[in-house]
């Protein structure tokens, strides 16, 4: 980056205060990391710097525009990876038997509803995979958002076993929830739009979605 994107040399006011190293001589440490990427390609050749059974949160950076470029794109794409604390708590769904969910947490703001999921890999998954997250009620579907977890930052080919990947989902509610409501997650194939198989924690049968009792909050 700092080769490539002349630019950020302005940003750094103290230049006497800047060590380059080389990504080859970094070693990952087993601490909190913040990954700053750019370009978002070949993501998987910087991963290796990444602390190992962390967790992580990946997100896009401030859009910037150059004058001669027609749409403005994200700036950088940051991995922020602390230690996970390893508990001895049961899944709340297995998927395909490559993917557990291990928490969901929601937050209500009003109308918008954010749904934060907490995934590991048991293996490294082969492909790419979407997550849908429906809200629904006696009527049927709420709202639902579909996306690759991250915001598409961070796909499910990248990840690494024993890492605990953050995925935000926004669900925009537009009715009021005074009666019973659930969420429901799942993951499926695109474009064959084929679900992963879900085991649930309470109980041996095979479904394709999953009903999740998450924690919820309001902010």
């Amino acid at each position: 980056l700092w080769d490539e994107w002349e630019a950020i040399h302005f940003l750094v006011q103290e230049m006497s205060s800047v060590a380059l190293i080389p990504a080859e001589r970094i070693t990952p440490q087993s601490r909190e990391t913040l990954l700053l990427a750019w370009p978002y390609d070949g993501l998987e050749q910087h991963q290796a710097l990444l602390p190992r059974d962390a967790v992580i949160k990946a997100y896009g950076g401030p859009l910037t525009q150059g004058d001669l470029e027609a749409a403005p794109y994200e700036a950088y794409i940051a991995f922020a990876a602390e230690p996970r604390v390893k508990e001895s708590v049961p899944y709340l769904g297995r998927f395909g038997e490559q993917i557990a969910l291990v928490d969901c947490a929601v937050e209500i703001d009003e109308h918008v509803w954010q749904v934060e999921l907490r995934w590991e890999a048991l293996t490294p998954p082969t492909r790419n995979y979407v997550v849908f997250v429906h809200l629904r009620d006696e009527e049927g579907i709420v709202a639902q958002h579909d996306g690759e977890p991250a915001t598409g930052h961070y796909p499910t080919s990248l990840w690494r076993s024993g890492d605990i990947v953050v995925d935000t989902h926004v669900l925009n509610v537009l009715k009021s929830q005074e009666g019973k409501s659930h969420i429901v997650v799942g993951m499926y194939a695109w474009p064959e739009m084929e679900r992963l198989a879900v085991a649930p924690a309470t109980g041996s049968s095979t479904i394709d979605e999953l009903v999740v009792q998450c924690q919820m909050g309001n902010r």
